[in-house]
């Protein structure tokens, strides 16, 4: 979780094989961050028990962009018409805030590719990033 300085906030790193936003869910109940009032996010996490377990945190969940074709999104509880995306490119809101935090991430050359088998050590190496990053700004002032 990146908020809008571009600091690193928490990270977790899991396999392929897991759903963003339930890795993120389990991340947010093992380390909760209070401070915390809105969350940015792309359309992997447009989940409905995402936005419940926020909001009993008092987190608003923003979706940012579309993602979605044409067509109906069915969930549990009702069925919602999605609205066809546009098809030239357009700017989308706030997703410059983690794709510049993640273009200063890959300048460290252990964050440029995923060399390491432990998911712990990956994480360790994505702190370590992030604080060279906030080293550097600390001695620019």
């Amino acid at each position: 979780m990146v908020d809008t300085q571009g600091v690193l906030l928490t990270a977790s790193i899991d396999g392929a094989n897991e759903q963003d936003g339930e890795s993120f869910l389990k991340m947010f109940k093992e380390k909760p961050i209070n401070s915390l009032s809105m969350i940015w996010a792309d359309s992997a996490y447009r989940r409905a028990y995402l936005k419940e377990a926020l909001a009993s945190h008092k987190i608003e969940l923003s979706i940012v962009g579309g993602g979605l074709k044409e067509g109906f999104w069915v969930s549990k509880d009702k069925i919602m018409n999605i609205e066809i995306p546009p098809k030239k490119f357009q700017v989308q809101p706030r997703r410059w805030v983690v794709e510049r935090t993640f273009a200063w991430l890959n300048r460290n050359r252990r964050l440029s590719k995923y060399y390491e088998y432990l998911t712990d050590v990956s994480a360790s190496y994505l702190y370590l990033g992030m604080s060279r990053i906030l080293l550097r700004r600390l001695i620019k002032k």
